[in-house]
């Protein structure tokens, strides 16, 4: 049996631009977020073909969708919706219809919601001195 002894070390003591420590673990999260923010490039969509000059065709079908619903692993934690998956798991053959014609309408229309494009990020202790936000990289959980 796994030992369910888990816990998440403190991150509080991160080096500032002025080049004093946080103090507070808040305070520790909103300089690792400005740090990764900057190491981050920004893609404009409009200027990036996936097609490659192919005809693309993306079709979301009910039996993709439960299919997906039905993969989904009850034993991981809630992403940034604060939806389980055992919950989506459990009701796919409820939830399935809306969620197929929330996909297609995002297709057909080329956007995608805002709350989709946010994620809880970990910061991962790399290496080096740990009091530099440059040694953590960001991990990325989405539901």
């Amino acid at each position: 049996m796994k030992n369910a002894n888990t816990f998440k070390s403190k991150i509080s003591n991160i080096t500032k631009l002025d080049g004093t420590l946080t103090k507070h673990d808040c305070e520790a999260a909103f300089v690792l977020c400005d740090y990764f923010s900057s190491t981050l490039r920004e893609v404009h969509t409009d200027s990036v073909d996936i097609t490659q000059g192919k005809e693309f065709t993306l079709t979301v079908t009910r039996d993709d969708v439960l299919k997906s619903l039905l993969k989904l692993r009850p034993d991981k934690s809630p992403g940034p919706d604060n939806m389980h998956p055992m919950l989506l798991r459990e009701t796919a053959q409820n939830i399935v219809e809306p969620l197929t014609l929330i996909f297609q309408k995002s297709v057909k229309e080329g956007r995608v919601p805002d709350d989709w494009k946010r994620a809880n990020v970990t910061p991962i202790y790399k290496k080096g001195p740990k009091c530099q936000a440059e040694n953590y990289r960001p991990i990325g959980h989405l539901a």
